[in-house]
């Protein structure tokens, strides 16, 4: 199999330890994190060939990123540096129920700053998958960039697209959608959550699917503890959430969640009898981290999904 190729936002994630919104924490954990950086992560654990994209500082932060992404085993050799930059920082907290609350620092942070040079060498037949996606797409002008790098993909090697929507990041709401939309379109796979189907303005995955005529291509909508649901030719697929004994933290759990689905989809192929497997593979995953503090350290590797599965059916049996 061909690497896959991510690409996207690089960040810490401080994330609170107290029950407290941001404002009001006091201590914080450092984590590396970015929905897509995450999603490379988990690809990787999970025993693909996996290279990202992105540009990062030369701060402590940038270099610490840089050394965590290699540590992993994933191809670095697309990642840009800018002297001139800092490191897009993300504070966290956590509610009661695990929800979390984001509060972003971006100002002329690198990894929005991507542009066409940094895209040299980079050639869709090299890749199985190009995934994408989600803060990245907020700011320009890296968000044109991947739109660009994107449509040098499309309709040559599979594509992947999670919005992963941070309303308070979207500082342009109408050419935010005008981006998001031709991606809807066209991207072979659209995940999301139900809380981004809601901000775009849907109550139902089916009217998604209708109105940018995505029957032939995947559809996927993660609902929490509502367990996730996918439509692809027709046919609409549920799959249950997956019960854990306490649930510590939920960032990062869509990610995971992505990166199980993409993971177990290309090992089965894209077609009809593969989407119910990779939801189960996806929701597996998801359960794993939310056991944990979240973020890119804590994506489960292939044989702790396996051994979650086998000891979650047998629970059953």
């Amino acid at each position: 199999m061909k690497k896959v190729l991510c690409a996207g936002e690089a960040l810490f994630d401080f994330i609170s330890l107290e029950r407290k919104k941001v404002g009001f924490s006091t201590i914080f954990e450092k984590r590396v994190g970015g929905a897509p950086l995450n999603v490379a992560v988990g690809l990787a654990r999970l025993g693909l060939d996996v290279a990202y994209l992105v540009k990062l500082s030369k701060d402590s932060f940038g270099k610490a990123i840089y050394d965590f992404l290699a540590s992993e085993n994933i191809d670095v050799s697309f990642v840009k540096f800018d002297p001139n930059t800092k490191t897009t920082l993300a504070f966290v907290s956590v509610d009661e129920k695990g929800i979390p609350e984001f509060e972003f620092y971006r100002d002329n942070a690198a990894d929005t700053l991507l542009n066409s040079d940094d895209l040299k060498g980079i050639k869709p037949e090299d890749f199985e998958l190009f995934h994408f996606g989600s803060i990245a797409m907020c700011s320009h002008p890296t968000a044109d960039t991947l739109w660009n790098l994107f449509q040098s993909f499309k309709g040559k090697t599979l594509t992947s697209f999670d919005p992963n929507i941070r309303p308070n990041l979207v500082k342009d709401r109408r050419k935010y959608l005008e981006i998001l939309k031709e991606i809807f379109k066209d991207a072979d796979i659209v995940k999301m959550s139900l809380e981004d189907l809601e901000w775009l303005g849907w109550e139902r995955l089916e009217d998604f699917v209708s109105h940018f005529k995505r029957s032939d291509k995947i559809t996927v909508l993660t609902k929490g503890e509502a367990g996730s649901e996918a439509i692809f030719r027709g046919k609409k697929y549920h799959q249950k959430a997956f019960t854990v004994e306490r649930v510590i933290d939920t960032t990062g759990c869509g990610d995971t969640f992505m990166a199980g689905f993409i993971a177990e989809l290309l090992k089965n192929g894209l077609r009809s009898e593969a989407i119910q497997s990779a939801l189960e593979f996806g929701s597996a995953s998801a359960a794993l981290v939310a056991m944990k503090k979240g973020a890119a350290p804590s994506m489960p590797t292939l044989n702790e999904v396996n051994m979650f599965l086998r000891k979650t059916k047998g629970d059953l049996a």
